[in-house]
């Protein structure tokens, strides 16, 4: 069973879907999370800004 679609190479999300197991489960697909870190978090991840405000195209 895939769970990604074919050629996927990045999940976009809202902070809601930020947590740490959720974004593993990303990476260990060989996908990209491209999740805003919440601005509460002590030691917050990167974020490919340029392609999270671009995803409005496939909204």
């Amino acid at each position: 069973m895939q769970l990604t679609p074919s050629g996927a190479g990045a999940l976009l999300g809202d902070k809601g879907y930020g947590s740490d197991t959720f974004v593993e489960a990303i990476q260990r697909r060989g996908m990209q999370a491209v999740i805003p870190p919440r601005s509460n978090w002590v030691a917050p991840r990167d974020c490919d800004w340029f392609v999270y405000k671009e995803r409005h195209l496939i909204e």
